[in-house]
């Protein structure tokens, strides 16, 4: 089973994987994401991470393609937007914490909603419920607070009614 939350060798495979894909957002250097994914996969011990890492590499070189047939150009905000859109969770919220990082005031705390809202998500994944509520409460209360600091295209309200759905039993 994959289990990064229970296992070190599943946790340490998403976050290589995560850090590779991320840094090719960055720099755009999709064929060396596909080098260090290929290798990553053949290192992995067992079939849960092998179909993880290949999930994983599908669903990223979607969005690799999305970003490359747009005519517009992605900024960072965009591009958070677009993993959160993606079911990229985990991934949208460590790319928005490297944001988080640089920035202040009213700012800081819409990104940190945002990054809580991804948290929730992440956690509500993988099936941990009481935490992924948790996160979830706290997400909701922060962008009630600075949803007028809340980047486009993110619209909060929708957010906190995607929040609002993970109560409901599936």
């Amino acid at each position: 089973m994959f289990d990064p939350y229970e296992s070190r060798k599943s946790r340490d495979i998403r976050n290589q994987l995560c850090t590779f894909f991320l840094e090719a957002l960055k720099d755009g250097d999709r064929s060396r994401f596909a080098t260090r994914s290929f290798a990553l996969k053949q290192k992995a011990p067992d079939p849960p991470h092998r179909h993880f890492i290949d999930e994983r590499i599908r669903r990223y070189n979607a969005l690799f393609e999305s970003l490359e047939s747009s005519e517009a150009p992605a900024d960072a905000i965009h591009i958070a937007a677009l993993l959160l859109s993606s079911n990229l969770f985990y991934e949208c919220h460590e790319w928005l914490e490297d944001l988080w990082l640089k920035t202040t005031g009213p700012e800081k705390k819409a990104l940190q909603a945002l990054i809580r809202t991804a948290g929730a998500f992440t956690l509500h994944e993988a099936g941990r419920i009481k935490p992924a509520l948790s996160s979830a409460e706290k997400a909701c209360a922060l962008l009630r607070e600075f949803k007028n600091h809340i980047p486009a295209p993110f619209d909060p309200e929708q957010l906190i009614q995607d929040l609002d759905r993970l109560k409901s039993p599936q």
